[in-house]
């Protein structure tokens, strides 16, 4: 492309975007007139209509570029792109396929396609581009790429494997960190964790993800050690500010505060606004300005509704999906399963944390933590194959913490599936967390969740429509007869022997005593990471009444 006689316009085009894009658009344009079939024009706006956002002339420059029969191989990756973002997944794909064929050598058109499957949720088209590219000649890109696709489909011991056959590239390894971490394997979260950093000791991600993996596991010092140091690099200093307002003492508020003051003139995106209001939400808590609490907890959650919707119809319909597709199917005779699994499910900030860490203390009971392999598992559909796919994966992740006769899976999504549990694992436990839904919505819409699912935490209506939908999705099981045990968390930390005695009787398990939860220094991947490490207590009980000005329809006195 260089040989095109406008390349040195198309140069200085893309130099004047840097400082003024409008400007820069423009000059393309009007020089577009006069050489329409310029690839290194075409090329330069394309690039130009991608900073301003402008996806579908951006798309429309680099097909144009392509056309003249002298793009880059640039030109069918940005138009690739461009038309995912636009929801054009096949027409993405078949432009990248061409790409390829163009170039051959340019491996970053095909792990692109990977990518977008991955992204968009095309799972078998990715299952089949990832499996001719293993059967060729793979490298540890295409390894990480397999570990996200197992990753996806909920298979995570699969994804263990392909992550750890890339020892040498450091996104395989953070993901290998994650995917330890999610398997309650905290020793080997945190080895791969620091492996990722000392291959890329610069990049932020992998030095925030260390630093979580500290928290997880208790070390608050050196998490908050890890944290301060990315409070200048700009990919996660917003991220980086809000974790540590949390971890902070009475001796570090000043400073944070401080640095928040700095850091608002650079909040450029709503999450990075949102950050920032909410770490000054937490550090207003804890110098006990209740007022300024609040009035920051609400803006934070107003910013990040406004990037991150929940689809309360789409979620009723998927639960209303799960129940006919339960009540269509015929109920085969399956053998018990080996370690017994307990399920422990329940609203978000009901109490699972500290149920499972209660019942971790029984050396018959061995934790799996939160598994996410229920829910993805049946995504894929319902029917016996699917049932049999689910126990296998199921007996590899058991197998990945140490062996007891019973196994405990703490997921709140499994409450959406309890049926379908108890026909993939008949002699499973059931056991549901019900707790006050004022201080459950209070709590959540208190804290922080990065994870999509837990959308409907930033604002009160959408509190409010999902937990009538999840409490009726437990009526519903309830209604077709599948056995579960309901425990109150008020009853919980206020006599916690007499209800764990009720839990161990329902369970099979021999008694177990009220374990000192101060002295266990297990991980913990929730938002409870610092009080589940405080012995029980009920400190929690009535705390909605703190945020009756910012919940006023579900936070309503008795």
């Amino acid at each position: 492309m260089q040989t095109d006689p406008a390349f040195p316009l198309s140069r200085a085009i893309l130099q004047k975007a840097a400082r003024s894009p409008r400007s820069a658009e423009k000059e393309a344009k009007a020089a577009l007139k006069s050489q329409p079939k310029s690839p290194a024009l075409l090329m330069a706006a394309g690039l130009v209509a991608l900073q301003l956002k402008k996806q579908k002339d951006a798309r429309n420059h680099f097909i144009r570029a392509i056309n003249t029969g002298h793009a880059p191989a640039a030109a069918y990756l940005n138009a690739g792109l461009c038309e995912a973002e636009l929801g054009q997944l096949p027409r993405a794909l078949e432009l990248l396929d061409l790409g390829q064929k163009r170039f051959p050598e340019d491996t970053q058109l095909g792990t692109s396609a990977i990518k977008l499957c991955l992204q968009r949720g095309a799972l078998q088209e990715a299952e089949i581009r990832i499996a001719s590219l293993l059967a060729k000649a793979p490298d540890e890109d295409h390894f990480f790429l397999a570990g996200r696709l197992a990753e996806a489909k909920g298979d995570l011991p699969a994804a263990l494997h392909y992550y750890a056959l890339a020892p040498s590239n450091a996104l395989a390894q953070t993901a290998l960190s994650q995917s330890y971490a999610f398997t309650n394997q905290e020793d080997k979260a945190l080895t791969a964790a620091k492996a990722a950093v000392t291959l890329a000791p610069l990049e932020p991600t992998h030095r925030f993800n260390l630093a979580w993996r500290k928290m997880e596991m208790g070390d608050f010092k050196e998490a908050a050690a890890g944290f301060r140091a990315l409070l200048d690099a700009p990919e996660q200093q917003f991220e980086a500010l809000r974790t540590l307002a949390e971890l902070a003492t009475e001796a570090d508020i000043e400073a944070l505060e401080a640095k928040a003051n700095t850091l608002a003139a650079k909040a450029q995106t709503t999450a990075e606004q949102g950050h920032l209001a909410m770490a000054r939400a937490e550090l207003a808590e804890k110098s006990g300005d209740h007022a300024k609490h609040l009035q920051y907890l609400a803006e934070a959650n107003r910013l990040y509704a406004k990037d991150r919707r929940y689809d309360v119809r789409a979620d009723t319909q998927a639960y209303k999906d799960i129940l006919s597709a339960y009540d269509d199917s015929a109920v085969e005779d399956i053998a018990v399963h080996t370690p017994t699994p307990i399920f422990i499910t329940g609203m978000i900030r009901s109490g699972t944390t500290l149920l499972d860490r209660l019942l971790s203390a029984s050396p018959e009971v061995s934790s799996m933590g939160e598994v996410a392999a229920v829910g993805r598992h049946f995504r894929a559909g319902f029917d016996a194959q699917t049932l049999a796919s689910l126990r296998t994966a199921y007996s590899a992740l058991q197998a990945l913490v140490p062996p007891a006769p019973f196994t405990l899976d703490k997921m709140p999504e499994n409450g959406a599936y309890l049926g379908w549990i108890l026909r993939a694992f008949p002699n499973a436990k059931l056991i549901v967390m019900d707790r006050d839904p004022r201080d459950v919505a209070a709590s959540a819409y208190r804290a922080y969740f990065n994870a999509a699912p837990m959308n409907f935490t930033f604002r009160e209506d959408w509190l409010m429509q999902k937990m009538a939908a999840f409490e009726a999705q437990l009526a519903a099981w309830e209604a077709r007869s599948v056995p579960m045990l309901r425990i109150d968390y008020d009853a919980l930390v206020r006599a916690p022997e007499d209800t764990l005695a009720q839990i161990t009787e329902y369970c099979g398990l021999a008694p177990i005593g009220v374990a000192d939860l101060s002295k266990d220094k297990g991980a913990i991947r929730t938002a409870s990471f610092a009080q589940a490490r405080q012995p029980v207590n009920t400190a929690s009980i009535g705390r909605w009444q703190k945020y009756q000005d910012l919940l006023p329809n579900i936070c309503k006195p008795d």
